[in-house]
């Protein structure tokens, strides 16, 4: 009895299927937008969603590539104080900075100036050594959609100057 084909007929699949992940999602189907892929980013603001087609935006070189900055594709005409929200990058395999098990945080509007859609490829990168707060896994591939969160900051340090009791 050869022991070595069955051996090998057994870990292949386990060795295969453990090769990476292709999608952060559960179901089916990827994130919902309002626009085709490639063609621009469907950024949902509190209210109505506003889509950016890149066809609109003179590009900037980054890097050797054609690029927008990431202030620039989201604007600061959506909310009347941008540094109020949180920004969630998603893109089309449902990859966000800050889903559960990842858990990096959503992008500050600062943060926003640190990166760059390049439009070759449709990535989010980052400038992740000019800020401590940024990780490589702020980086998203194949953007898709940008979500408004508004931003609550809670500091414990801050106390009350009234009485205790």
């Amino acid at each position: 009895m050869c022991v070595r084909p069955l051996l090998l007929g057994l870990l292949l699949p386990l060795l295969l299927g453990a090769c990476g992940k292709d999608s952060y999602l559960t179901g089916a189907t990827g994130p919902e937008a309002s626009v085709a892929f490639g063609e621009g980013v469907e950024i949902l603001p509190p209210g109505d969603s506003v889509i950016r087609r890149f066809a609109d935006f003179t590009p900037i070189e980054h890097h050797g590539r054609p690029a927008i900055g990431l202030p620039t594709l989201v604007g600061s005409d959506l909310v009347g104080e941008p540094e109020l929200y949180g920004y969630r990058l998603v893109g089309t395999d449902g990859f966000y900075a800050n889903m559960p098990g990842k858990e990096y945080g959503d992008n500050s509007w600062d943060q926003l100036s640190l990166g760059h859609l390049d439009l070759t490829d449709f990535r989010v990168l980052f400038e992740t050594e000019r800020d401590p707060n940024l990780r490589k896994g702020h980086n998203v591939k194949w953007l898709i959609r940008i979500e408004l969160l508004r931003a609550i900051d809670v500091d414990r340090r801050a106390r009350s100057a009234g009485p205790r009791r």
